[in-house]
Parts: structure tokens; sequence; C-alpha cells
């Protein structure tokens, strides 16, 4: 039997391996500053991650600025990885404690809850 071939037109976007392109998501800035973490990657050699110190109520955010245009086709998706070590500290699920934001810009994007206080660190944790 012939094995199978397969295809693909996925795309790295940004693979959290550079230090230039991470920030606060503006409005969403009670966090610490992102920065390089090097034991909580999923792939590669590092990814990006946040202390958040913060009081009920307020809202931290890391985000990268690809610097280009994002589109996807429309039959496209994106894949992304989170991990909160502390999913207690959060807001509910519904409430919007743990989220995935996807945009050009900060009045264009999309939001998608991902988990939250009322979730375990799995099926969440990454």
């Amino acid at each position: 039997m012939t094995a199978a071939g397969y295809e693909t037109d996925l795309q790295n976007h940004l693979l959290a391996e550079n230090t230039g392109t991470w920030s606060e998501f503006l409005g969403y800035s009670a966090g610490g500053t992102p920065a390089d973490e090097t034991d909580y990657y999923i792939q590669g050699a590092r990814c990006y991650s946040q202390t958040l110190n913060i009081k009920a109520g307020t809202q931290g955010s890391i985000a990268a600025d690809l610097g280009t245009t994002f589109t996807t086709p429309l039959s496209g998706g994106v894949l992304m990885w989170q991990y909160h070590a502390a999913p207690g500290a959060i807001d509910t699920d519904a409430g919007g404690g743990l989220r995935m934001i996807v945009g050009t810009d900060i009045n264009n994007f999309r939001v998608w809850y991902t988990g939250g206080n009322d979730y375990g660190v799995n099926p969440y944790g990454g």
C-alpha cells in the first residue's frame, strides 16, 4: 500500500522566539511586562510569560505586534497555546478569566474566552 501524502498551507506568524514584539495590550495593562520564559515553553526553546500581581477586577495581557496586516483564509484558523499557573486567581470562564485575542489594532479584534477559575489547569494546560 502506498503511504499517504499530506499537504498544508499553514504558515508561522509568530513562534514567541522574538523578544521585540511582546507588550501589554492597550487597556488591559494591569500585569507586569512580558518576559522571556525558558521553563514553560511548549515548542522551540522559549516562550513569553507575565507575572500578574493585581487586584480583583483588573486585567493583564500579553500582546504581540506582528507588524503586518493579519489575515486568514475563509476556512483558515489560528493556533495558540496558553497556560495559567494559578487559574483560581482569575475570573470564571464566562466572565472572561483567560482569553485569546486576535486582531489588527485596538479597535479591530475578536476575543475568545478559553478558561477561568471554574476550570482546572487541564485541559487548558497548553
